[in-house]
């Protein structure tokens, strides 16, 4: 999804939850944007010449990638913090 049509998305959901009082249970709690400039500087550390171009062309190339690396991370976390709180709890999930 491009960052324009997230962003908008969010601000809508936002203003809309608030006024159903719903905020909270439909916040959107993490976000990653990577952008031309963190392709650059990355390139840049690692002594990578690259062109604003060839940077969009990588983002571009591997933004999929990105998108299922970052969800899974996400769900390796929530996971871990719920075994957490179960370990912590002594009560099985519900469901398990």
């Amino acid at each position: 999804m491009p960052r324009y049509h997230a962003r908008e998305l969010l601000a809508h959901n936002k203003e809309q939850n608030a006024e159903e009082g719903t905020l909270m249970a439909r916040r959107a709690y993490a976000e990653v944007w990577w952008t031309v400039q963190d392709i650059l500087d990355a390139a840049k550390e690692n002594e990578v010449e690259l062109t604003k171009n060839e940077a969009r062309q990588l983002l571009t190339s591997v933004e999929k990638g990105l998108e299922g690396s970052m969800i899974a991370a996400g769900w390796t976390v929530i996971e871990n913090a719920l075994s957490e709180l179960e370990h912590f709890s002594g009560q099985p999930r519900s469901g398990h």
